[in-house]
């Protein structure tokens, strides 16, 4: 059976003088893995990371096919920090295996094009993934016991934690505060324009890019 689909190429990988292992998100089977045939020394930006594209995908068993391919718009990455930016971008959807989602496909396309700020944007894109994804952390009060005094983030419990419950964890907990909590529930809901215009919510963008990667490690 043969599909139209329009995705994201998050990876390609060379398997042989005209064989490519592309990685993509799709608007209807959302993470596929799918092989391409191409000409030798022929690399045609519809198969690129970052491109978008229309592919027509045909189903082999368990395995899929690109049979063609019609780019829509390449994400070319400039120079090396557009580089690292978008790569960072797609990891995150290669390391967490995400079902269709047409809310997802428009975070990722509304964010790839950036051209700068990248470390406040990577944080947005982050935190609005995981929410998308339905793994978000629990921020807005102590997971345990709702007590909206917090001192800490436990990967573990899923969330931030008060003084009383930081007890019986098998990993060491991240310190936290509710100024944190604020910032990253803020930055979930505001596009990067508007969030550009309040510097104040960036002041601990480490501390909140640590306790969200250490939250999605938990959950792969």
């Amino acid at each position: 059976m043969t599909h139209s689909v329009k995705g994201v190429v998050l990876k390609s990988k060379l398997l042989g003088d005209s064989l490519r292992g592309l990685s993509l998100y799709t608007d209807k089977f959302g993470s596929v893995n799918a092989v391409v045939k191409v000409k030798k020394g022929e690399f045609p930006l519809k198969f690129e990371p970052f491109s978008f594209s229309y592919f027509k995908l045909k189903e082999l068993g368990d395995r899929r096919e690109i049979q063609e391919g019609r780019l829509i718009r390449h994400h070319f990455p400039e120079n090396y920090r557009e580089l690292h930016y978008r790569s960072r971008l797609s990891q995150l959807f290669l390391t967490y295996h995400s079902p269709p989602d047409e809310r997802l496909l428009n975070l990722l396309l509304t964010y790839l094009p950036v051209k700068g700020e990248f470390k406040k944007a990577y944080l947005l894109f982050f935190l609005k993934f995981l929410f998308l994804q339905g793994i978000y952390p629990h921020l807005s009060s102590c997971v345990e016991c709702g007590s909206p005094r917090v001192v800490a983030f436990s990967p573990e419990r899923g969330g931030v934690l008060c003084k009383g419950c930081l007890k019986n964890l098998e990993t060491e907990p991240l310190g936290w505060s509710g100024r944190l909590s604020k910032a990253a529930l803020i930055l979930t809901k505001t596009s990067l324009k508007e969030a550009l215009k309040r510097q104040e919510l960036f002041r601990d963008a480490d501390k909140i890019l640590k306790a969200l990667n250490l939250h999605l490690k938990s959950r792969v």
